[in-house]
């Protein structure tokens, strides 16, 4: 029809309307009653467009008083929400509209009025509720949090906190536990110190949760996002973390123990890099003096962390995520800690010289065997591996994007570290590295907002690598030899290249 048309229109027209945006700013009252008035009788199909089109018209309308406008549109959306919360698409058009007034200051005590106690009855009679409607209102907390402000926060504690911490605690659902520390990571995002004043026993309860989350009778899936709270968690709350952070350690050391999902043992892996990044004599002492049952054997808890990491380090996935866990490792082979970089941990797998191929019905009868090294080597490995991906990708994109000149250099080096790319890297004498390749790049798209508000993920790790490396030789100048033997000897040229300016490690 002619109005959805003109709501087509809309949405293409005014995120890119610039300068021009005054003019139609007046005629903004006379579109949110004609959008109203379509929304009560709209097909399935045109809800959808007439809400993404509302939403994007109370975002962009900066000088009018929106009180009148929430007072028709919340009520209208709640209902439009409650009967069609399985529909993802509606519910991210329903979370912008209402991110969009709880943003402005005079609409959101009264959307906080009408919204937190509709929200808050779904989520403290969960068996009551049919099946997605739980997990879609923490959704709906979780993005409100994420606009609110402090007062807001301090309204949606007031009546969602203990009901969200109750969940956590006794709901077996993997979805409503997931929602749960979602949401839980909102508030603590949100209210700050302010979720630990209220009532007194805010990190209590909130401590309380986590220990839930993680406990190892809970399935893999419902901890996924229970890595993240802790993060923030240590980085919010330090202080207050700093004498009650053995059992919440313990805790992550047990459910690391019994994990076998690669993307839950990856996230746990990056808490143990948050707490590198604290301080590598505090993570030493936190798991130095622990034991923990691994199948059935008991093991010191670093021991355990540090061979974890060791094997899983490849499998970590995210360009943040590969940051914060590399910078971890590169503080800790600067420690020079004995205890725990001479710890032994699996190196390379040994071939069989017996000629014979190796088939599956083999690998079961005779489980492949690995060479036995430290946790230095291990960990200096990795650098290099991830070194030579970051080499590699820039130079893929390059290649891409016609660097290299002619259709022949389809035909160079797959490992990606031909002669050229290499020279190029050590020449950059001036600048960031990023400068030589970051332009020609993928970017990936980030809209965590935790991890947009970490320095870290402004890191430039190829510079920050090479770097470590070659202050490591100056540092050190036994260190890399000595790691060198436990090297592939794709790691050794790698490393010797990067160290090109310096004396050649000894393999």
């Amino acid at each position: 029809t002619l109005q959805i048309c003109g709501c087509r229109a809309l949405a293409n027209l005014l995120p890119v309307l610039g300068q021009s945006f005054d003019q139609v700013s007046p005629h903004f009252p006379a579109l949110y009653q004609g959008l109203c008035t379509m929304l009560t009788d709209a097909t399935e199909d045109a809800v959808n467009l007439i809400l993404e089109t509302l939403a994007i018209v109370i975002t962009k309308d900066k000088r009018h008083d929106l009180t009148d406008v929430e007072t028709v549109v919340a009520p209208m959306i709640l209902k439009i929400w409650s009967a069609n919360f399985n529909d993802p698409l509606l519910q991210e058009d329903v979370s912008d509209i209402l991110g969009a007034l709880i943003e402005r200051p005079e609409c959101m005590p009264a959307l906080c009025k009408r919204a937190f106690p509709t929200l808050s009855a779904i989520i403290s009679q969960p068996n009551q509720q049919p099946n997605g409607l739980v997990e879609a209102a923490l959704d709906v907390v979780t993005v409100l949090l994420r606009r609110s402000t402090v007062q807001t926060a301090s309204l949606a504690y007031a009546s969602l906190y203990d009901p969200v911490i109750r969940l956590a605690m006794e709901n077996d659902d993997h979805g409503i536990l997931q929602s749960s520390a979602e949401c839980l990571r909102a508030f603590v995002r949100a209210a700050g110190c302010g979720v630990l004043s209220i009532e007194g026993d805010g990190l209590n309860k909130l401590l309380g949760a986590v220990a839930r989350l993680l406990s190892p009778q809970l399935d893999d899936s419902a901890a996924l996002y229970t890595g993240s709270l802790v993060i923030l968690m240590l980085r919010e709350f330090p202080a207050q973390l700093s004498g009650i952070i053995q059992p919440l350690v313990a805790a992550l050391v047990a459910r690391l123990a019994t994990a076998s999902m690669p993307m839950l043992i990856t996230s746990l892996l990056l808490v143990f890099a948050r707490l590198v990044l604290m301080g590598v004599p505090q993570f030493i002492a936190l798991l130095a003096d622990g034991t923990v049952d691994v199948k059935g054997e008991p093991q010191n808890s670093l021991d355990f962390v540090v061979r974890t990491w060791t094997q899983w380090q490849p499998d970590v996935q995210g360009s943040y995520q590969i940051k914060v866990t590399c910078s971890a490792i590169a503080e800790l082979l600067s420690s020079g800690e004995p205890r725990l970089l001479n710890i032994p941990v699996r190196g390379k797998i040994v071939t069989p010289d017996d000629g014979k191929i190796r088939t599956r019905s083999r690998s079961k009868k005779v489980p492949e065997q690995y060479t036995t090294v430290s946790a230095a080597s291990k960990f200096l490995a990795c650098l290099i591996d991830t070194i030579e991906e970051e080499i590699e990708a820039h130079s893929t994109a390059r290649s891409r994007h016609g660097e290299f000149g002619d259709d022949d250099d389809e035909d160079e080096d797959e490992n990606g570290l031909e002669d050229t790319t290499v020279g190029e890297l050590l020449k950059a004498q001036s600048g960031s590295l990023a400068n030589l390749f970051g332009k020609f790049g993928d970017e990936e798209v980030i809209d965590d907002v935790d991890i947009l508000s970490d320095p870290l993920n402004e890191r430039d790790l190829l510079s920050f690598l090479v770097d470590f490396m070659k202050h490591t030789r100056e540092r050190d100048p036994t260190l890399l030899d000595s790691c060198a033997v436990d090297l592939t000897k794709r790691q050794v040229e790698t490393a010797q290249g990067v160290l090109a300016r310096a004396d050649p490690i000894q393999s």
